[in-house]
């Protein structure tokens, strides 16, 4: 891994482990056991770095997804291989970490925006696909069924002890999945896990 791959990687670390506003570039420096010139070298300021920061956990994630999407499989299984990436993502603190960033740095928030709008073509793409292929319900609108998996994923995000439950015990996890999945797919008995 090269310098600037290393303190862009130690300073998404410590944006999620701290409050980003009172991070320092001394503290990136030490954390990335570099010393503050190096920062600079590639980060010439906390607007630039807030920016850089933001793309790169937003097109880390964008790749990921796009590879699920491209990859082979049903369209079920990849939309659900897509919802693993988002989960991940929010798991990892990445997503809350791209909207305080957007907070502080409008490059960021309208990168969050596409990146947003991008995720829900890929999920419609999906959807409409899974009907074509009778894998999903086609008396339930798209719009409707890609809000469903959104607002699983907002209630992941936002409620500590669903996320806790959902990350850490594999029976709760099965059966709620069994249950959301039973209201999109045509035949979800694969796709519980």
């Amino acid at each position: 891994m090269n310098k600037r791959s290393k303190i862009l990687n130690t300073t998404i670390r410590l944006f999620v482990e701290k409050d980003t506003r009172k991070i320092t570039m001394d503290d990136i420096a030490e954390r990335a056991n570099a010393s503050k010139m190096t920062v600079y070298k590639y980060f010439h300021n906390k607007e630039s770095l807030y920016a850089t920061v933001g793309k790169e956990v937003l097109d880390n994630c964008y790749d990921a997804l796009i590879m699920q999407y491209q990859s082979s499989g049903t369209a079920a299984e990849r939309m659900i291989g897509c919802t693993s990436v988002l989960v991940d993502f929010i798991a990892k603190g990445h997503l809350a970490l791209c909207h305080k960033l957007s907070d502080l740095n409008e490059d960021v928030g309208g990168h969050l925006v596409q990146f947003n709008t991008d995720v829900k073509k890929i999920m419609i793409s999906l959807i409409k696909e899974g009907k074509r292929d009778a894998l999903i319900r086609k008396d339930i609108g798209n719009e409707y069924i890609y809000h469903y998996i959104n607002m699983g994923l907002y209630y992941f995000q936002h409620n500590a002890e669903y996320r806790d439950k959902m990350m850490h015990e594999r029976t709760f996890r099965e059966e709620y999945m069994a249950f959301l999945w039973s209201h999109i797919f045509t035949d979800y008995s694969g796709f519980t896990s």
